[in-house]
């Protein structure tokens, strides 16, 4: 806590009297750190939407009656800086997995994808705040997601598709904090949710060598609040969520049966992930976010070959903005 004190005269006497009341700035060190767990969450929603459902629809494909199973993996290395006046930044370096089956069902007019998934991923944490005063009090910690859900896309004939996807699960995260006054630990074990919206449009040519993907996403996620006592100090920490939406592009080219490179780029907007908290009941720290901007680019590649029932995908992705990073991809299909 930070207290403020005012000198008062009465008479010939002179004392100190509180005149303020409020959580200590050094406070927020705690809220950052649960950002950035949130945060490493949260890329598995965008990890779903883009790879995982690529992955299935790799899957899927052939047979009708045919079940794909598929498994994919990321190692990732990204940070963000924090706005809402925290000056500071969180970061994370890790892996992400998926695992899952898929089948395609033909209808009168498309196909449709449904599967269903499991996905892991364990990361490194750690945040930064800045302030005039003292020095840079720095946050270190793991966090580990575990959990699953569902899946589904539908393609017509015209080229249009639409995705979408439920996850649910449970985020694990511990971090501690040396630079203030005393050591200081915290950890938790908080539900998350999420879920995600795409509609594209694929333009090919009459060989289908070539294809631009257009598309569109909304995301939505969640972490659910938690009461935490910290050095004997109760903290209430709000709900998390996440509001995104990106557009972006997708150019393939398949010169063979055996690969097929692609580039692509695309725009993406926060408009929450505030991480809001309070303590003992009344006292607001201040309330970081991941508001704002980030462009994305991927390269990559398809490597299948004709009636095999194996695939697999290598990819790099890159970001820049208010999320800065690369992540690389590696995506295999099995089909039985």
């Amino acid at each position: 806590m930070e207290y403020g004190l005012e000198l008062v005269a009465n008479g010939t006497d002179r004392y100190f009297r509180v005149n303020r009341i409020g959580a200590h700035p050094h406070s927020r060190t705690f809220v950052e750190g649960r950002l950035a767990s949130f945060s490493f969450m949260n890329q598995g929603t965008d990890f779903i939407a883009g790879q995982g459902i690529a992955s299935a629809l790799s899957a899927a494909t052939g047979n009708p009656e045919d079940w794909g199973i598929f498994t994919t993996a990321s190692t990732l290395n990204t940070q963000y800086a924090t706005s809402n006046g925290s000056d500071g930044k969180i970061e994370y370096d890790g892996i992400s997995t998926l695992y899952g089956v898929a089948k395609t069902l033909a209808l009168y007019d498309g196909d449709f994808l449904m599967g269903g998934f499991f996905e892991m991923g364990m990361a490194n944490l750690g945040a930064t705040n800045k302030f005039q005063t003292v020095n840079d009090i720095h946050t270190n910690g793991s966090g580990t997601y575990y959990g699953g859900g569902v899946l589904g896309r539908y393609d017509s004939s015209l080229g249009i598709y639409a995705e979408a996807f439920v996850r649910a699960g449970v985020l694990e995260s511990e971090y501690d904090i040396a630079d203030i006054r005393f050591a200081t630990e915290h950890k938790n074990f908080t539900p998350y949710l999420s879920s995600g919206l795409n509609l594209g449009y694929q333009l090919a040519n009459t060989s289908k060598s070539q294809m631009l993907d257009l598309y569109s996403r909304y995301s939505f996620a969640l972490l659910q609040s938690e009461d935490a006592t910290i050095d004997d100090m109760d903290y209430q920490f709000e709900t998390i969520m996440s509001h995104q939406v990106r557009l972006g592009a997708r150019y393939t080219y398949s010169p063979n049966d055996f690969i097929s490179p692609y580039i692509g780029a695309a725009w993406q907007y926060e408009f929450d992930g505030d991480a809001n908290a309070v303590v003992r009941d009344q006292y607001k720290l201040t309330s970081p976010s991941l508001t704002g901007n980030t462009g994305v680019f991927e390269i990559g590649t398809n490597l299948s070959a004709p009636n095999a029932p194996v695939s697999l995908n290598l990819s790099v992705e890159g970001y820049v903005g208010q999320r800065e990073g690369m992540a690389g991809v590696c995506r295999l299909v099995y089909t039985f």
